[in-house]
C-alpha cells in the first residue's frame, strides 16, 4: 500500500517517486517514471490519469510486457502488494 500524500509524491526525486509507484502497474515501474516526468499533479485522479496515458501511448510490446507481468490467478506467483489489495476488494 502507498503511504504518500500527493504533495509529497510531486516534490520527492524522480527516482523515489517511481520506487513508491512502481507496482501500480504490476512489476512495470516504466509507466510510473514516465508519468512522474509531468508532475506536479493536482488531484490523485489526474496522476492515475497520466499513468493511464502512458500506459495507452506505449508501445505494443510494453503492453504486452504489462499484461505478461500480471500473474495469473491460481498460481504461486507473487502478486504485488498493490494487487493483492486490488483483489482483496474486488466484488
Amino acid at each position: 500500500m502507498i503511504h504518500a500524500t500527493l504533495n509529497a509524491l510531486n516534490e520527492i526525486p524522480l527516482s523515489e517517486f517511481v520506487e513508491k509507484l512502481k507496482d501500480i502497474f504490476e512489476h512495470s515501474p516504466w509507466v510510473a517514471q514516465r508519468a512522474g516526468e509531468f508532475r506536479p499533479f493536482s488531484s490523485c485522479e489526474s496522476l492515475y490519469e497520466r499513468m493511464v496515458s502512458v500506459v495507452q501511448n506505449a508501445s505494443e510490446e510494453e503492453k504486452l510486457n504489462l499484461i505478461q507481468a500480471r500473474p495469473h490467478l491460481g498460481t504461486r506467483i507473487t502478486m504485488s502488494s498493490f494487487s493483492q489489495s486490488e483483489l482483496k476488494t474486488a466484488d
